[in-house]
């Protein structure tokens, strides 16, 4: 999994992600413009891994799942400053969400 920055560091603050599944906590990590939290897992033996990302960028926030079993498979997403991107391969980004 891959989750790429590309908000504005000064504007207002850094992106700020925690993510975790039901069992592995991955942290909670300040990602400035172009970094990216990136992490590795395996399909759990009854196929019901589901992780999922809290983020914060100034006053907005957004919470979603990230990577649930039976979605596209999906492994990067770029935030930016209007919304959430997906994309299986870095090149085609899809919008997925909006910051709430």
């Amino acid at each position: 999994m891959n989750i790429i920055s590309d908000v504005p560091n000064d504007r207002p603050t850094p992106l700020l992600a925690q993510c975790q599944s039901g069992d592995t906590y991955i942290g909670r990590f300040t990602l400035k413009t172009g970094e990216v939290l990136a992490w590795h897992f395996k399909i759990n033996f009854i196929k019901t891994t589901l992780f999922y990302c809290n983020f914060s960028w100034g006053s907005k926030t957004r919470s979603f799942d990230v990577f649930t079993v039976g979605s596209d498979y999906s492994c990067f997403w770029l935030v930016q400053t209007d919304g959430f991107y997906r994309s299986n391969n870095k090149t085609m980004w899809k919008k997925i969400h909006d910051w709430a």
